[in-house]
């Protein structure tokens, strides 16, 4: 009903999924990406051994040294952490400050 009823608006269906669907599905697909990310990484070296793929848990697994695991982790970890910690404060400010998303 909310899409016919931006229709009948006159507002035209790219305008109505960037503007009004993104902007209410984006908080929940972007808390429910911190388990499918998390999700893919534990499954990450299964699917490296399944499928014959040298990937970095294979590497790992070959060389494994405290400087190279090191390293992966923080490669990993470092950039995930940044995004979902400045994602979640930008949305807890939004509500905080009462914005409508």
């Amino acid at each position: 009903m909310y899409v016919e009823l931006a229709r009948s608006l006159g507002f035209s269906k790219v305008y109505i999924i960037l503007v009004h669907l993104f902007r209410n599905a984006i908080v929940s697909v972007f808390f429910q990406s911190k388990k499918t990310m998390w999700f893919m990484l534990s499954n990450l070296f299964v699917l490296e051994l399944m499928f014959n793929l040298p990937g970095i848990m294979l590497f790992l697994r070959d060389n494994l040294s405290p400087t190279i695991f090191l390293l992966t982790v923080l490669s990993f970890f470092l950039p995930m952490f940044i995004f979902y910690s400045l994602g979640e404060w930008l949305f807890l400010r939004r509500l905080r400050g009462k914005e409508v998303l």
